[in-house]
């Protein structure tokens, strides 16, 4: 619910834990909403480009066309589209954890 700051979280086995969330983790951030809004705008529009790459090597294989030099088989694309997209999203949260702890730390480490 909307003030609730307790998660239940199953696994495969049928196991369920419930976990009580920070007030940081329950509480909306200035910007959450928006930045959200994006990523999941470009997820979407990554995914649509995806499918209709898909579709379009299945049109081309279905009508018999070779397909030209540097395509190699849908698979693999698409292997390599899942390891692009985990690589950009890992290295996006990377840059936005350090950014976070470097403005938030205010004291030095040494």
């Amino acid at each position: 619910h909307d003030a609730g700051k307790l998660l239940v979280v199953g696994s495969a086995n049928g196991e369920t834990t419930l976990i009580e969330l920070a007030d940081s983790l329950a509480m909306i951030q200035p910007g959450e909403k928006a930045y959200m809004s994006q990523v999941l705008e470009r997820e979407s529009k990554r995914e649509k480009l995806r499918e209709a790459v898909t579709r379009e090597k299945r049109l081309k294989k279905k009508t018999g066309d070779r397909p030209t030099t540097g395509e190699s088989g849908g698979q693999k694309d698409a292997e390599d589209d899942n390891d692009m997209v985990r690589k950009d999203g890992v290295e996006e949260a990377e840059e936005q954890f350090w950014k976070k702890i470097q403005a938030g730390l205010g004291f030095n480490l040494s």
